[in-house]
């Protein structure tokens, strides 16, 4: 599948994983380098009257699965074996409003050397990271390890 589409990917992540329906998730931007998801308060505040930090961890894991599954999709890469195998959050302060999540790959580099260790194992893992932003202001970090498996007449 290639993903060309920021309508048509958002309404695919909602289908494959329910919880970003649930949590009213949704993409604002994507590029190879990087998603952005808007986070809204409504449907994930605590009862604080802030965002949960649960919904906070999920968004964020969902933003760098998402733009790790674009990145497989638009480089050719076709697997549903794709899964989280770490995954940290440092929370810094409470997010009182709606909140972008942006997540990006830890260099340029980064995204080609997977690709290539993909093609040639079959088998690769990638760091990825995102933070929360409430406005300009930084609210979490969230940093991950996601892995991808391919079956050889799935290469590139």
């Amino acid at each position: 599948m290639l993903i060309s589409n920021m309508v048509v990917f958002d309404r695919f992540l909602k289908e494959k994983i329910p919880i970003a329906q649930t949590m009213a998730i949704s993409i604002v931007d994507i590029s190879p380098l990087e998603l952005t998801m808007l986070l809204p308060l409504a449907p994930n505040r605590n009862h604080k009257g802030t965002l949960f930090g649960g919904s906070l961890y999920s968004g964020a894991a969902l933003a760098c699965y998402g733009l790790f599954l674009y990145g497989l999709s638009n480089n050719g890469f076709s697997t549903d074996d794709i899964v989280i195998s770490k995954g940290d959050i440092s929370y810094i302060k409470p997010v009182k409003s709606d909140a972008l999540i942006i997540a990006n790959w830890s260099d340029a580099n980064t995204p080609n050397l997977f690709y290539r260790r993909l093609s040639k194992k079959g088998r690769a893992r990638i760091p990825l990271s995102a933070k929360i932003m409430e406005g300009d202001s930084l609210c979490a970090i969230f940093h991950s390890q996601f892995v991808a498996k391919i079956e050889s007449g799935k290469l590139k």
